[in-house]
């Protein structure tokens, strides 16, 4: 959850939602202030979601980190250039840019 308040912190009125349901530890308010924002995923996802975050560090967004997850946790190709801090980690990724010019990732 830390994640999804670190995103939307950016927005005052948001930000003063989320910190009060947060603070309040409000199980019921606490979904609600986050309506239409949150993405639930399969638990695989998540620990692998987990482990690329940790393995990883800072250089991996929160979007980066759980499109990677999903690909990998449901047998799939992450399109898109590899992120930053991703090289070592056991997930597939197809450029299309590099493939459009003849490289090879």
């Amino acid at each position: 959850i830390g994640e999804v308040i670190h995103a939307y912190s950016r927005s005052p009125p948001a930000k003063a939602a989320i910190r009060a349901a947060w603070e309040r530890r409000d199980l019921v308010q606490l979904p609600s202030a986050f309506f239409g924002r949150i993405l639930t995923v399969d638990q695989r996802t998540a620990e692998y979601w987990a482990m690329l975050r940790g393995a990883a560090g800072a250089a991996l967004c929160t979007e980066d980190a759980l499109l990677l997850a999903t690909a990998r946790a449901h047998g799939h190709a992450y399109v898109g250039p590899r992120p930053p801090g991703t090289g070592q980690l056991d997930v597939a990724c197809v450029d299309p840019h590099a493939l459009a010019v003849g490289g090879d990732r």
